[in-house]
């Protein structure tokens, strides 16, 4: 089995629309040099109900996940992949920033959020 990828973003909040995941290759291969990649995403919390993005066969060190919803929070995970099968996966959580003008009344009052 190859070893784990290493997701390389720091940013915990990200823009809304879209997020591009950036990560470097395992240290060990599992000695396949054909490794690809699996990049899985959802929206927390989590249930059974929760749809789940998968883009796979990623060939590169980076992939832009597209149609995030505003402030909301996902969870991504990233495999490593060859012919003997997945990596243990690597798993970040980042946030989507609010819509820019969008009233949010988490506290009273309620404000509008600016950037």
């Amino acid at each position: 089995m190859p070893g784990k990828p290493r997701i390389t973003n720091t940013e915990l909040e990200v823009d809304v629309d879209d997020f591009t995941v950036t990560w470097s290759a395992p240290l060990y291969n599992g000695g396949d040099e054909n490794l690809k990649y699996r990049l899985e995403w959802r929206m927390k919390p989590i249930t059974v109900d929760t749809e789940v993005g998968i883009e796979e066969n990623i060939a590169e060190t980076q992939f832009k996940i597209t149609g995030l919803e505003d402030n909301s929070e996902y969870e991504v995970k990233l495999f490593s992949i060859n012919l003997q099968g997945p990596s243990d996966p690597d798993i970040k959580t980042f946030k989507t920033k609010a819509d820019p003008g969008e009233y949010h009344c988490d506290s009273i009052p309620c404000f509008m959020y600016e950037h």
